[in-house]
């Protein structure tokens, strides 16, 4: 693995205009944790190609090739509520420049002494 571009303070350098990102996940034996990151990511690099997803697969998988990979049943359950998220909500991003505003209209007043934060956050509560 090419590790050229990260600096000691854990950021990227950039080397070109090609946007390249290295992520690196720690737990105490590399597998809960890494494990649930590499499903989670997985899936979501499946979705942009087909419309399935196999958690159930992804982790049989995983674990073939090292033991434990998803320790606990809370790991594979947050596997699946981060993955149908992601289904549910698409894109979120703002982009860095644009946050300012974007916070500005989400404070605006709407009714009933609400605005779209107040009610954005209510969806998300509910879902």
């Amino acid at each position: 693995m090419d590790l050229e571009g990260i600096r000691l303070d854990g950021g990227l350098q950039p080397r070109s205009t090609l946007v390249i990102a290295v992520v690196v996940v720690v737990c105490s034996a590399g597998v809960g944790r890494t494990g649930t990151f590499i499903v989670i990511d997985s899936m979501l690099e499946r979705i942009k190609h087909v419309d399935t997803v196999d958690i159930y697969g992804q982790v049989t998988c995983l674990r073939a090739q090292r033991n434990y990979m998803v320790q606990t049943e809370d790991q594979y359950v947050f596997i699946h509520d981060a993955v149908l998220e992601a289904i549910t909500s698409g894109n979120t991003e703002i982009l860095a420049r644009n946050l300012s505003t974007h916070v500005r209209q989400l404070l605006q007043p709407l009714s009933d002494h609400h605005n779209a934060l107040h009610i954005e956050f209510q969806v998300q509560r509910l879902a």
